[in-house]
């Protein structure tokens, strides 16, 4: 038996799914198991909490320079987060933010989840994923 479930909740379809399709502007542009998407991204995903929230955008600018990623900043905006080709280059980069001037309050480098594969494969943040679902809709309406 197959189901089909759609859903802009990554974290869902991470904990429900045999199998994924990441559709971007109404197109499939990849498809494999939650782990097999995760390791095509091929990276590890560095976090950043820094101790000045006032910091953050510059913070952004340096990671996004130093990695040659986009970062990407969590809804609350307290953290970055940013592929980082290993755990070399995470460490070259806190220690650039360090060095900067930047207060570091806490980072870690983990697997992508499953909305840091969907920015990594399309380039924008996940939650501009719901407003092209809502733009469409309201363009065919």
């Amino acid at each position: 038996m197959t189901i089909l479930l759609t859903t802009q909740y990554l974290e869902e379809a991470d904990q429900l799914a045999d199998r994924i399709a990441v559709i971007n502007h109404g197109r499939k542009i990849a498809e494999g198991t939650s782990r097999e998407l995760k390791a095509a991204t091929g990276s590890g995903v560095l976090h950043v909490s820094l101790a000045d929230h006032g910091q953050i955008e510059a913070a952004a600018d340096l990671l996004s320079e130093h990695l040659g990623s986009a970062v990407q900043r969590s809804p609350e905006g307290a953290e970055l987060s940013v592929l980082a080709g290993d755990a070399s280059a995470a460490n070259a980069a806190v220690a650039a933010l360090i060095s900067g001037g930047f207060a570091v309050a806490d980072f870690r480098m983990g697997a992508p989840s499953l909305d840091e594969v969907f920015f990594a494969l399309t380039g924008t943040p996940e939650t501009s994923a719901s407003e092209t679902v809502s733009e469409r809709e309201r363009a065919h309406s």
